[in-house]
């Protein structure tokens, strides 16, 4: 009787072991898939809107079906996609951004009117409803997010930022990101630059920093929020970008 006790007990502690060894493997592949490397600046680049120094650099596409992404009433990647590629130095943080739309929808909005009230008192982010890609960064010591759309039929690019600083994370006043954007043969593209002293941080090899990409995509140019509400369709990527050499 003691014997089989026994037998019992360390089968249930080899069970346990090999439990805790998958659920460690598939957790690091998930990580994995949500760590984005970002390469140190190699050659010299322009913030014009053109993106062709940024041929070879690997970069993160956006768009339904990829890896890590979460699609809300997007399906088809041929509805919207973007492909974000960055680098960095020691002065700046740069991103280009490919963007490709089968209908846009943009236009100005404002940081104070960036919350819609509808008649039902919902409170959404107006952005939501046009073409707009939001970009939230973090750190320990700050969080910032930048709102933005491309240059489309010579209108825009439209944007607006905020940094919140300090443990307590009180807003701060901060210069806004160099962005220049272009379109040209149905693609948009953009091009960013953030400076660091700015972000409030400073970066080094091996720094990882919490990363949301999320880009809104409507197809309903010129009407009003009230009809768009039921169709609002977007495009999640959460995770971390890791600076290395």
């Amino acid at each position: 009787m003691l014997l089989s006790f026994r037998i019992g007990a360390m089968v249930s502690q080899r069970v346990s072991l090999l439990f805790l060894l998958t659920f460690s493997v598939s957790f690091s592949g998930a990580f994995a898939q949500t760590t984005w490397v970002v390469p140190q600046k190699r050659t010299g680049i322009q913030i014009d809107g053109f993106v062709q120094e940024w041929e070879g650099i690997q970069g993160l596409r956006l768009e339904a079906g990829s890896p890590g992404v979460q699609a809300e009433a997007i399906s088809q990647a041929e509805d919207v996609n973007v492909i974000v590629k960055a680098v960095w130095d020691k002065e700046n943080l740069y991103l280009a951004l490919q963007w490709k739309d089968n209908t846009w929808d943009i236009e100005q909005v404002l940081r104070q009117q960036a919350v819609w009230l509808s008649p039902q008192q919902q409170r959404r982010d107006r952005m939501l409803f046009y073409d707009f890609l939001k970009i939230q960064i973090s750190d320990i010591d700050f969080d910032y997010v930048l709102w933005l759309t491309p240059r489309i039929n010579n209108r825009g690019p439209y944007s607006w930022g905020r940094l919140l600083a300090g443990g307590k994370r009180m807003e701060k006043a901060t210069s806004p990101p160099a962005i220049s954007s272009r379109q040209a043969d149905g693609t948009a593209t953009v091009e960013i630059l953030f400076q660091w002293s700015e972000l409030q941080t400073k970066p080094k090899e091996g720094k990882a920093l919490p990363l949301t990409l999320l880009l809104a995509d409507s197809d309903l140019p010129g009407k009003p929020l009230e009809l768009k509400l039921k169709q609002l369709k977007s495009l999640v990527w959460t995770g971390t970008i890791k600076l290395m050499n």
